[in-house]
């Protein structure tokens, strides 16, 4: 399978999805030789691989290569494939963890633009008690938004409620705005981890 060793372009999936292509690619490749090389072209030197990921497979095809030239073929392919399965293993967790964060961090956006749209709203509504309607529809009563901003939102409103009913409405709108504008600092999302697959795989060792 002369196919098996020949340059590829270099994939733009995940490095997890570009392991798993280069394991059952050495899987079919009957030629041990062949598939060390084409391992070695495709993870060891391609330039948008992980260095840790190179280095840890660097490793394992020179554990591979001498265990070839002691006669142990079946071994170094088991050790090959052993190798492979490892790192993208490490790949996929963070990989995962990373596309956790992400997710998290979106929901986060979505919430403190929501929060102040809602704050924008309050603030120029000619009536406070549109302004106490829109807060308890979009917030209080939102089942999509976390329970701890709900009830936060709902404190606002009673205390604004209560203020407006004591003749207190200029006090009770920036009181509310005061507390929107606390939660939305509240709920605002910590810059996201810089943490690549790198680290992860800085954990996997090498038997």
């Amino acid at each position: 399978m002369e196919h098996a060793v020949q340059p590829e372009k270099a994939p733009t999936t995940e490095t997890s999805a570009r392991l798993q292509q280069v394991r059952e690619q050495v899987a079919r490749e009957p030629n041990l030789s062949k598939a060390v090389e084409y391992v070695r072209q495709q993870v060891v030197h391609a330039p948008n691989v992980d260095r840790n990921v190179a280095k840890q497979v660097d490793r394992a095809l020179r554990e591979v290569v001498q265990l070839q030239r002691q006669g142990r073929e079946s071994e170094a392919r088991m050790r090959l494939n052993e190798a492979l399965v490892k790192v993208e293993q490490a790949a996929r967790v963070s990989e995962a963890g990373r596309q956790l964060r992400d997710n998290r961090l979106q929901a986060s956006q979505d919430l403190v633009e929501q929060i102040r749209e809602v704050r924008t709203q309050v603030t120029k509504a000619p009536e406070l008690s549109k302004a106490l309607e829109q807060v308890q529809k979009q917030l209080v009563e939102n089942v999509d938004v976390p329970t701890e901003v709900r009830e936060k939102a709902a404190i606002a409103v009673k205390e604004a409620q209560w203020r407006k009913a004591n003749g207190q409405e200029v006090l009770a709108r920036r009181t509310l705005v005061q507390a929107l504008e606390d939660m939305e600092h509240a709920v605002q999302p910590e810059k996201a981890p810089t943490t690549e697959t790198s680290a992860r795989l800085q954990q996997v060792r090498e038997q």
